[in-house]
Order: structure tokens, then sequence, then C-alpha cells
């Protein structure tokens, strides 16, 4: 789904949290300048703001000294936050603060966007997000690749494990959208709550009262608290950025600490998002996410097994004009009482592990 802003009635701020990212802000900004599909004038219908905080090496500078090769208007907010602010939960949200009153003074109905400086945005990305917006949703999440360059330097071990995770996480993903289906976050979707790539209109920001006062995680607690609110989060697959996948970043206990934690030790679990494949199907919901303990490495190939398993169920399920939740009452028979009978068609068996997904009709 392409959008185009030939016509927007959006006002749009883009805002980044930034410190010390003399070597990646450039790439950042370029990328953001090479927006598509927004009309065949030089000036992009949206602005950036950089909050740039805490810097010592020069990435203000760096960023000003591109403003005028820029298609957009840039503006630089420096800022020196104290401790219990410096955070990147806490950069985050004094960027999105200043990015909502900026909206606020051009008046009509607002957009705020925000990524990382250590990420590029592909072309399309300002549109895919308008257009989910203009879809009906009130927040856009989008989905994180790793920089290929990155990528390649990091251990073999540790990208067999993100392969299978990642392998695991998409079926997660397809049975929670079977068991408790979300009218407007469809199929194909992705779990991903990423500040690298993350969108809501300016009346929900402010509805919820901004981004939640946390360190870390912020990102995270925004999305809880626009779904607390009722506000309709889509976890758009087409909306997608390409991030550090450095050893080394800048706020502690963030994406690079998890990997290095992974190096060190190859046995830690996994993110909580990742629970066993029979709990999803006793506790389906989200609001049910963390009453059960994430999966470890080892784990891993035994419970995309049995998420295929449960899925083969549904799908069948499906087919013979079954109710999901029928299927689902007749699965858990089956996992408390062995002996209990199913429906031939229903039978829950082995499954090559190459088979494919089948999205939910």
């Amino acid at each position: 789904m392409t959008g185009t802003l030939d016509s927007c009635a959006w006002k749009i701020v883009v805002a980044i949290p930034v410190k010390n990212e003399a070597d990646r802000i450039a790439a950042c900004l370029m990328a953001l300048s090479d927006q598509e599909s927004l009309g065949a004038t030089f000036r992009l219908p949206f602005d950036v703001l950089l909050f740039v905080n805490n810097s010592d090496d020069g990435t203000a500078e760096i960023a000003a000294s591109l403003a005028e090769a820029l298609r957009f208007r840039l503006t630089i907010v420096t800022a020196t936050l104290p401790p219990q602010d410096a955070s990147a939960g806490g950069a985050r949200r004094h960027a999105m603060e200043a990015a909502a009153r900026c909206l606020e003074e051009q008046g009509g109905p607002g957009l705020l966007l925000t990524t990382d400086a250590d990420s590029r945005v592909p072309p399309d990305w300002v549109a895919n997000t308008i257009a989910a917006i203009d879809a009906g949703a009130d927040a856009v999440a989008g989905t994180l690749a790793l920089d290929p360059d990155d990528e390649a330097a990091l251990p073999a071990s540790l990208k067999a494990r993100g392969a299978l995770e990642g392998r695991y996480e998409a079926l997660v993903c397809e049975l929670e959208t079977w068991l408790d289906p979300q009218p407007h976050d469809p199929w194909p979707r992705h779990p991903t709550e990423s500040g690298a790539s993350f969108a809501l209109t300016l009346a929900s920001f402010r509805a919820v009262g901004g981004v939640p006062n946390k360190a870390l995680g912020e990102d995270r607690a925004l999305a809880r608290a626009l779904r607390s609110g009722g506000f309709r989060i889509r976890h758009a697959p087409e909306v997608k950025v390409i991030t550090s996948g450095r050893l080394i970043g800048r706020a502690e206990g963030g994406c690079a600490d998890t990997m290095r934690l992974r190096i060190e030790e190859p046995r830690a679990r996994c993110d909580t998002y990742l629970r066993p494949a029979f709990d999803i199907l006793r506790q389906p919901r989200q609001s049910d996410r963390g009453k059960s303990r994430p999966v470890g490495p080892d784990e891993l190939p035994a419970q995309i097994l049995a998420a295929r398993t449960i899925l083969r169920a549904l799908k069948a399920g499906a087919a013979i004009r079954t109710s999901t939740s029928t299927i689902r009452a007749k699965l858990l028979t089956a996992l408390t009482a062995p002996s209990a009978t199913l429906d031939p068609r229903l039978t829950i068996s082995p499954l090559d592990p190459k088979a494919e997904t089948v999205a939910p009709s």
C-alpha cells in the first residue's frame, strides 16, 4: 500500500532524538530527503526536528551544514538534559513534545513521526505511513531490518539465533491474528513497536499524555497507552526502516546491549513477546503478554513446530467452516486430555519444518 502526499491534508513533523551521531546523521537526513510519492516539487511536505542532546561530537553542526541541500525544513534543537532525563526514553519524550508543539503552532490536523538517528528510512516510508493513517489507523508501527554491513559483521551464532527468532516471531504474530483478530490490524502484520519507526496523530498523542516517562522502552509504553486508550495501531509490514546493528550503542539497555548480551550469554531467553505456543493458545490476547515466561533459544525449534501445528489445525477448521473459537476449544481439550477424540481433519500431527505459513482469511 503506497500513498501519496500530493494533496495531503496532514501537517507532519518527524522527530529524531540524537546523541553523538556524527558518523550517521547525514545518512539519516539524506534518506528522509529522498522520499518519493510526495509530489513533483523540490520541497517535501513535512518538517524534521532534530533533538540533539548531551552531544559533544559535532552532530548538530554536521546536520546544520546539510540544511540547504535537504528537501524539507530542518529544525535543530540542542539541549543538555539532566541525568534523570538523559536516556533514550527521555530524549524521545522531549523530541516528540517539541515536534508536537511545532504542529500545534502550524494548526490543522497533525501527524507525528519518529525514527532514530542511526536509522535510514526507505523512499516510501512517509507515504506508506500516511496511507495507513488515511486507511483508519490512529498510529502506525513500522518494522525494522539491520543495516546489511553491520549485520555481516555479527557473529554467525548470533545471526543463526536471530533467524530462528524471526521465524518464531512471525508464527506468534500469525497465531495472535487468528486467535485475537483486530479488524484495524489484519494479516499480514508484524509485532514490532519501536521508536525507530512509529507514527501517531497529534490528537492521539495528546490524548494519552505524550510519551511515557520511561528511561527505556518508551516506545512500547506509548503503544500500550494508545491501546489502553482505545486507539488503533496498525503494524504495517510495508512501513520499514533500516537500523544500526552496532554492538556499542548510545542507549543503555537498548538493541546494542541486547545483541551483546546474546553473544556473551548465548542461552539468554528471548524477548518477552516470544512466549510458548501453547500459552498463546490458552491466553491469546495482547493483554496476556508477559503472563508466561519467554522461550529460551534451545526451545525455538520445538516451539516453531508447535506453532505451525496449531496454525494448521486452525486453517483446517476454517476450511470446513468451523469457527476459530471451536477449533481453539478442541485444541485445548486435546492438550489437556490426549485421548480426546477430534475430527480427523483437525488432528494435531507433526509438520514438515519447511512448511509454509498461510495467511488467515
